[in-house]
Order: C-alpha cells, then structure tokens, then sequence
C-alpha cells in the first residue's frame, strides 16, 4: 500500500524545458530559417531525451513550413504525426504550465492550416479542443499569461466570423467577442518578456498589429504596431511577410516596396513564393511594369494553379498597360483556362474573358490601392462619367470615385458616389454596392450617426452575387460588434 501510494504521488520525468539548443533554435525558427532550427530541435532531442518541448518546436516548424510552400502534401504529413506529438506532451508533469498550452497550441496551429486548405469542419473541432484546453490551464494557473494569447487570438476570430459559417462558433462552443480578445491579446503583448517562447511573442505581436488593421480600420496604429514589432525584417522572413502587409494595407505603398526589396535571402531561408506575388503587386499600383519579373518569379516557383490564376491576371495588366495585347491575351487566356470560377464577377478594370480593361478604371485601381490617392483622381477626373461605354463600367467609376473622397476625407463627396453606387447597383456583380454599404457605415460611424452605421452595415448582407462576400460579410460583423 505504501509503494503505490508513492507511486501516485511521483512527478513525472519528462520536462518542458527552453534549453540552451532550444533558446537558439527559435530563433532560426521565428526568422524561418527552418532547417537550422530543425538541426538544434534534433540535438535537443539527442542530449535531453526527457524534453518534451521539443515536440511543440516541431509542429512549429510544419506549420511554418506550411504556411509559407502551401502544400497539401506538408500538410497532410504533419496532420500524421500530431497525434504522437499530443500524447507525447501529455507526459509532462501536471505542475508544468505549458502541458496544457503546448497541446492547445498545437490544435491551434493545425486549425489555422485546416481553414487554409477549406478543412473547416476538423478545423472547428481544433479550435474547440484547444479552447477547452486553454480554459483548464488557466483555472490551474491563472496568472500564466500566455495562456492569454491564444485565447484572445480565439476569440477575436471567432468573433468576426461570416455568419455563414458561425456554425464553427457553435461547435467550438465559445463567448466569441472580437473586443475581448483584443484586450487580451494587448495585455499579453506588454506584459510578454524574454521568459515566453520567442514564437509565442512574435505570433501576437503580429496578431495584434493586423486586428488593429484588419476590424479596428485604425491605419495609424496599426502601422505603428507593424513598424516596431517588425523592426527585425532585415533578417527576419515572417517579419518581412508581416511588415509589407502591414505596408500595403496603411498607406506604405513605398515601404512595402522597401521591405520587400531589402528582404533577407539565401539558402537559410525557407522559400516563400507568396512574397514575389506581393513585391510585383506593390510595383504595379505605383504602375511600375517592372512587376511582371516577379510575378513570372512567382509562377516559377509556385504550384498552386488557383494562386496563379492571379499572377497572370496581373500579367496581362502588365501587357495591357504596355499597348502589348498579344500578350495581353495570351496571360488573360492562360489565367481564363486555370479556371473560369468568378468569372462572371469581374470587374469592368479587371477586363474578362470576351473583354478588355478599362485603362482609366484600371490605373485609377491600381493607384488608389498603392495609396496614391491625389494620383488615382488626376486619373480618373481626366475621363468623364459620360465617355464609359458600359453600365459597368459606369457604376465602376462612382464606386472609385466614393472611395478616392473617402480616403480624401471629402466624406459628403464620399457619400454621395457610394450612394450613386447603390442605387446604380449592377446585378451582374454586386460587389461595389455592397463594399459601398460597408464604406457608408464606415463614415457614419466615424460621424458618430451609430444607427445610419448600423443600418448600413446590416444591408451589406442582403446582397448575394459577388466575389468576396464572406470578407465583406465578416468587416461588417466585426464593425457592428465594435458599436
């Protein structure tokens, strides 16, 4: 009876432990040089056979290793072995605080790569292992913080998600609130030090940044937030990746640009093709028709047919804008064949498969997503509403216009161009009237008119035939949630 008594009350010998190999490694890790971190995770393995953490450090390098080749076949090989990984952490000691965290990280990471590649049922039930996990790590141990990253990162996502699929919310039965997790998320990133795992911190330093991007529309503070918690992307990869985001979506046309030219290189990097198809699109919405070697880079090194459907999109603009419509048509073409899903939605600027792009619309799109906006409305005030041929191309040109006044601050010339939008609403593509809806309710909230936001927020779900729709579905939710 005595031995068994001692045998129960025994702690375990496997440890959780950022050994010198593993303090090392992240580093390589966070900065995506994944195959010398990998080389220290094997060490670890070799010198301390009881680490535990070493297990958590690979599933960080198959996520990384994911998110950046986009693989199918990565994927599927990690998905085989997070079981094993699970139940080797579970042999941690129960006194050991990232027993519990180490595992519902892991379920987060595969749930964020489910939703990649369209898995969203086993990706709900991720999310709900996870939150289930987290909640047990912090009644045992509250005051561990990092426990607050991850579910802050929960439940800001899960709260701005398209009511279409809110049925995941359900399965992952959580209070989602976009606010909350925001809080939390801010409250790890300040308090988080060099005691927390290095990837830990980056990943809701760059969470944080985009949120406040992405749902709090606050430009400022989220290039504020990018600009320091990306200061390392001269040698960082994911920070690069991050930073140029961040760039494009603020305003920074020039420093993605910057970012992206200045990137590290070398075979120490792990190759991230997306990052050629962010460097072509930066130059071409400043109409630098250098673009197109990036975009060809980008094809060269990609296997995702789908995501170059979109490089040869860009191409052909490259050739429009050239004059060159023999290329013109053999990019479209090529880009046309790849697949013809979403066709019947393009955009009057985006030309189709039986026409070509409107130049004016075209470059005043292309400008006014670079952030040029002064340049964008030389542009398009240059052409008269009454020289467009198209209906389409019409309502293209009150849309461009409302969202040149908008970025002007010229709300009441804003409002009435989204207004025109709307009630001028093309059928064949009702994507302008909806984004013009989210746009209004944008204005009257900054306006302080909360039920003219409300209103107009709201109508952006009552329209059904466009591209983008879960996107703008989801800034709508997440725009209400914050009134």
């Amino acid at each position: 009876m005595v031995g068994l008594c001692c045998f129960l009350n025994a702690t375990s010998p496997y440890t959780f432990v950022l050994s010198p190999n593993l303090l090392e490694a992240q580093k390589h890790i966070a900065a995506l040089r994944l195959d010398k971190g990998k080389a220290l995770v094997e060490a670890e393995k070799q010198a301390n056979k009881m680490n535990m953490a070493v297990h958590l450090f690979d599933n960080y390098i198959d996520f990384y290793r994911v998110l950046c080749l986009q693989k199918k076949e990565d994927f599927d090989a990690a998905e085989k072995v997070k079981s094993m990984r699970i139940e080797a952490i579970k042999r941690i000691d129960n006194s050991n605080p990232y027993k519990l965290f180490a595992q519902a990280e892991i379920h987060l990471q595969n749930a964020f790569l489910k939703g990649m590649f369209e898995e969203y049922l086993g990706a709900a039930w991720d999310f709900k292992t996870c939150y289930s996990l987290l909640e047990q790590n912090q009644k045992a141990f509250p005051n561990f913080i990092t426990n607050k990253k991850d579910i802050g990162v929960l439940k800001a996502i899960l709260g701005t998600i398209p009511d279409s699929y809110h049925w995941i919310v359900g399965i992952a039965g959580m209070n989602a609130d976009l606010n909350e997790g925001l809080a939390l998320m801010k409250e790890y990133v300040e308090k988080a030090d060099d005691k927390e795992i290095l990837m830990e911190r980056k990943n809701a330093q760059y969470f944080y940044a985009l949120f406040n991007l992405n749902f709090l529309k606050n430009k400022a503070e989220a290039w504020k937030l990018a600009d320091k918690y990306t200061a390392d992307y001269k040698t960082n990869l994911m920070s690069v990746c991050i930073r140029a985001f961040a760039a494009k979506g603020t305003d920074n046309n020039e420093a993605c640009v910057e970012t992206l030219t200045q990137r590290p290189t070398g075979s120490d990097y792990i190759s991230f093709p997306f990052l050629e198809m962010m460097h072509g699109s930066a130059l071409l919405q400043r109409l630098d028709l250098n673009a197109a070697i990036h975009f060809k880079k980008f094809i060269a090194s990609n296997k995702d047919k789908n995501d170059n459907k979109e490089a040869y999109q860009k191409l052909s603009w490259c050739a429009w804008l050239k004059n060159d419509t023999a290329n013109y048509l053999l990019y479209r073409n090529i880009a046309v064949n790849i697949s013809e899903k979403g066709e019947r939605n393009q955009l009057a600027s985006s030309g189709g498969k039986d026409r070509f792009p409107e130049k004016t619309l075209l470059k005043g799109r292309l400008l006014f997503d670079g952030g040029y906006y002064e340049q964008a409305e030389q542009i398009m005030l240059a052409k008269p509403i009454g020289t467009f041929k198209t209906d389409l191309e019409k309502v293209e040109y009150l849309y461009r216009m409302g969202r040149i006044y908008h970025e002007h601050n010229k709300l009441s010339k804003a409002i009435e161009y989204y207004e025109l939008t709307v009630k001028t609403n093309f059928k064949g593509n009702e994507y302008l009237a909806a984004n013009s809806c989210l746009q209004l309710g944008y204005i009257y909230q900054k306006l302080n008119f909360k039920q003219l936001a409300k209103t107009h927020f709201n109508k952006v779900f009552e329209y059904k035939n466009y591209d983008y729709k879960n996107y703008l579905q989801q800034q709508a939710k997440a725009a209400l949630a914050k009134l």
